[in-house]
């Protein structure tokens, strides 16, 4: 039987059935479902709890805090990807082994799952959590589609050149963000983009930093057509670019706009965008 996810509207219990057997485990172990809240409700000042494993070795650990801020744009690094989230902020203490622990408002209700935390080692009191809407689209679209759908893809892999060291290793002689890799069939091939070209705008807002393109990708869906305009040999040249979807297909070939300098960190945020 096909694993499922079922959102109750009236209390928005979250129940995951896969079989009469493990629905019967369920309820010989006493494992109650957590009660859904809406992070839409959120207000800044609110308090939280945050429930986890910090270290990998503290199982059941609550810590509490409030929340910071809403909708924070953060850059998150994997070991294959940067991505830009829009999270909530909080102060409740964070530690590596969190990951995929609970946020819960004073009623019990889960808003949040804690997916990050600043990696400064002058920074305290910043840990982001996905907002649980966010979370059952997610989980909603991978159990019926197997991916996330709508997400826009670019097709290239860029490299963004801030200092002299790196311009004088790629060969050019202005900072910014360079394409160095285009997939071949893919959206930015389409559209006549070619490695070693720097992206000077896109519809008409500057792109001059790594984090101004992911912000400017995670305004945008899969089907919209941007205006992009590059620096080659010289000349401006602009493009007109329709993004395509991101899938399990093509995640691993070119994402929407995957950075060349990345860093396994699983609770290690960047302060600005990037995607």
């Amino acid at each position: 039987m096909r694993e499922k996810t079922y959102v109750d509207d009236i209390d928005r219990s979250v129940y995951d059935i896969r079989d009469a057997e493990h629905d019967a485990y369920r309820m010989e172990a006493g494992l109650t479902p957590a009660i859904v809240g809406d992070s839409d409700k959120l207000a800044v000042g609110d308090n939280v709890l945050a429930v986890g494993n910090p270290l990998g070795e503290l199982g059941g650990t609550v810590t509490s805090g409030i929340v910071s801020a809403l909708n924070r744009s953060v850059s998150i690094q994997s070991s294959s990807s940067v991505n830009t989230m829009s999270l909530i902020q909080m102060d409740a203490s964070v530690s590596p082994g969190n990951s995929g622990g609970g946020l819960f408002n004073m009623n019990g209700e889960l808003i949040g799952i804690v997916n990050a935390k600043s990696s400064s080692s002058d920074a305290e009191g910043l840990g982001f959590a996905i907002p649980i809407n966010d979370a059952i689209k997610v989980a909603q679209d991978l159990l019926e589609n197997g991916y996330v759908t709508g997400r826009p893809y670019m097709g290239i892999t860029y490299l963004a050149v801030n200092d002299a060291q790196t311009a004088a290793q790629l060969g050019v002689n202005a900072y910014g963000i360079y394409v160095v890799d285009v997939v071949s069939g893919g959206p930015a091939d389409k559209a006549g983009l070619k490695a070693g070209d720097r992206i000077v705008s896109i519809d008409n807002t500057e792109v001059a930093q790594k984090t101004d393109l992911g912000t400017l990708m995670q305004e945008h869906s899969a089907g919209d057509t941007l205006s992009i305009t590059v620096a080659r040999d010289g000349q401006m040249q602009t493009v007109s670019l329709t993004l395509g979807e991101k899938n399990a297909a093509n995640s691993g070939n070119g994402t929407n706009g995957a950075s060349r300098q990345e860093k396994s960190a699983e609770s290690a945020p960047q302060q600005n965008p990037q995607g």
